[in-house]
């Protein structure tokens, strides 16, 4: 039902905090300060505006008892008027930009008196600040629940105008991969917050500054804008969103996505078989890797970027022309996304920029400046491979093992014939209680020693974030309420849902166990050995901790000697014909 509610009812909401704003599918403020002014001079003319949706909240209420609602349709209108009576700007009257009078409103008597609340001139006249308080404005408020209003949310927005096809795209579509864009454009953007849910007055707080009102946000510190990869005017149409999206699709399909605007609009078309799939991709162990593969290498190419005191756009483009810059920042994103999961890092960033200042007139040719190339999967592909055999000369590869030949899954092959000198932990916390067992770690030292004096000069590998037990993946599964990979018998669990869980993040979990290594009763060589190549690694969406040991004489773990036979370890007595034996096998061992 409509009915016409005044505007000064409406602000009593805002002050009581009874409007809320859901960020899954709501905008960011982008209204204009012209846009906003235009606004609320329609309002003083007494002409009528849109429809504006509201929905109870079903699980929201303020301080009082009274029931939350949440805008679906109107924030831009509704933050115009809310933020032109709270002086936030002035409209221009009879030829003068004046603002409004807070006088006309008593509730504003005490905000003014604690200084929350400044009258700024020249003033309105009270009787035309009456008028405008009350004009009725059409608002319908419905009772629904989220499912009804994200549907009444894509509806609505499905035939705006005004809104961009990246806007139209995501507009009430909850799916993992619409969520998945949204998190990672909030996180490069800086208006991330804990909660989906905030209150209208903290909106600006999360918000785009422009010319005349200055929001939370800087926009010209925002990444996109500050590296000049887009403009402003893009940024306010979620043009960064959409690199985003295309980013994650090619990522997740291989770099064989579409970039067309009908291929992206197939990413959010839920009958699709492109939505279909990445849903099924998208588990929240891949979700939480890829936010992380983002966050990444935008943060190696800030680095890159500042190691030469410049930006993206002066770095590759000459002043004064028109390029794609948005696809060059594709194909350099996409090539550097490739060599992080490949296991190259960046020792040297200001060689690499260096490296870069080549690639705009050269590698990248063909793309820079044409409006009229063809942008397919296989173009892409192919200049990705380009630019990382220029990027990888400056790079250097985190070798796990030499004999796994930059496969994991070769490795994993490998451990049917050797399992001697392989082991796996799925971890040191009990799966039933949390508690941490103490006598894991120790137990993974003295399994080192054990493959070490088994196979003299050979590297033994115990893996922490695997178990070949399906009783230990089904209580990692209850406990953490994930869903754990297989490949072949071998069960990926990983160990960060551990390390946020009970250490607060991987590198404090790491350390934890650095600690613990540090305090076992082994030689001092071989506590270096053990943290000097620990390492950790990615397979798929999993963080694996790799430990590594092999010696060029026998090593005691708490003054006993241990052999590893198939997966146990075995005590040998001291003087018996096994200990001669393994002290034989070294010397065999030093002769090849």
């Amino acid at each position: 039902m409509v009915k016409g509610e005044y505007i000064s009812e409406i602000y009593k909401w805002y002050t009581e905090d009874n409007l809320i704003v859901n960020r899954r599918y709501q905008r960011k403020l982008v209204w204009t300060l012209n846009e906003k002014q235009h606004f609320i001079n329609t309002i003083m003319k007494k002409y009528p505006v849109p429809l504006f949706l509201l929905v109870n909240s079903s699980n929201e209420s303020n301080d009082t008892g009274s029931q939350k609602k949440e805008i679906i349709d109107g924030l831009q209108r509704l933050e115009a008027i809310i933020s032109f009576i709270l002086n936030k700007f002035p409209v221009r009257i009879e030829g003068e930009y004046k603002y409004f009078n807070l006088d006309v409103y008593p509730g504003n008597g005490i905000l003014i008196k604690s200084n929350k609340l400044n009258q700024k001139t020249p003033v309105i006249d009270a009787k035309t600040c009456a008028d405008f308080m009350l004009y009725q404005l059409p608002i319908s408020i419905i009772d629904a629940n989220e499912t009804v209003v994200d549907d009444v949310f894509k509806r609505i927005n499905s035939t705006g105008k005004k809104l961009s096809p990246q806007d139209l795209r995501q507009a009430g579509v909850t799916s993992r991969f619409s969520n998945l864009v949204r998190i990672i454009a909030t996180h490069l953007r800086g208006d991330a917050t804990d909660s989906d849910l905030v209150n209208m007055h903290e909106i600006a707080d999360y918000s785009l500054s422009s010319d005349g009102l200055k929001y939370g946000l800087d926009i010209n510190l925002v990444f996109w804008v500050e590296q000049g990869i887009i403009t402003e005017e893009g940024l306010r149409r979620s043009k960064d969103e959409e690199i985003i999206a295309i980013l994650c699709s090619c990522i997740l399909s291989d770099n064989r996505a579409g970039t067309s605007s009908s291929a992206l609009n197939l990413l959010y078309t839920p009958s699709s078989d492109t939505y279909k799939r990445n849903e099924n991709l998208l588990t929240q162990n891949k979700t939480d890797s890829m936010i992380e593969l983002f966050i990444t290498v935008l943060s190696n190419l800030e680095k890159i970027f500042k190691s030469k005191s410049t930006t993206f756009e002066t770095l590759l483009f000459k002043p004064g022309k028109k390029y794609n810059k948005d696809w060059v920042f594709i194909i350099l994103f996409l090539s550097f996304a490739q060599l992080y999961t490949e296991n190259y890092i960046i020792n040297n960033h200001k060689q690499i920029a260096e490296a870069m200042t080549l690639l705009a007139n050269k590698e990248l040719s063909e793309i820079i400046s044409k409006s009229d190339c063809d942008w397919n999967c296989n173009v892409r592909n192919h200049l990705i491979d380009r630019v990382k055999n220029i990027l990888v000369k400056h790079m250097e590869f985190r070798e796990i093992n030499p004999k796994w030949n930059n496969r994991f899954r070769d490795f994993l092959k490998q451990l049917s014939c050797e399992k001697q000198m392989y082991d796996f932990k799925i971890g040191i916390h009990d799966l039933k209680t949390g508690e941490e067992n103490q006598n894991v770690i120790p137990k993974c030292i003295k399994t080192l020693t054990a493959m070490a004096n088994t196979k003299p000069y050979e590297e033994g590998v115990i893996i922490i974030g695997i178990s070949d037990k399906k009783s230990d993946a089904e209580d990692f599964e209850n406990h953490y309420k994930v869903v754990v990979p297989k490949y072949n018998d071998l069960y990926i669990s990983g160990i960060q849902h551990e390390a946020v869980t009970y250490h607060k993040s991987i590198p404090e979990f790491t350390n934890h166990i650095k600690n613990i290594i540090q305090k076992q009763k082994v030689a001092p060589e071989v506590i270096q050995y053990i943290l000097s190549n620990m390492d950790t690694m990615k397979y798929e969406a999993q963080t694996l901790i790799i430990l590594k040991l092999k010696a060029k004489k026998p090593l005691f773990y708490n003054e006993e000697l241990f052999v590893r036979y198939e997966s146990h370890n075995k005590l040998i007595k001291n003087g018996s014909n096994e200990f001669y034996t393994v002290l034989d096998n070294f010397k065999k061992g030093d002769v090849k």
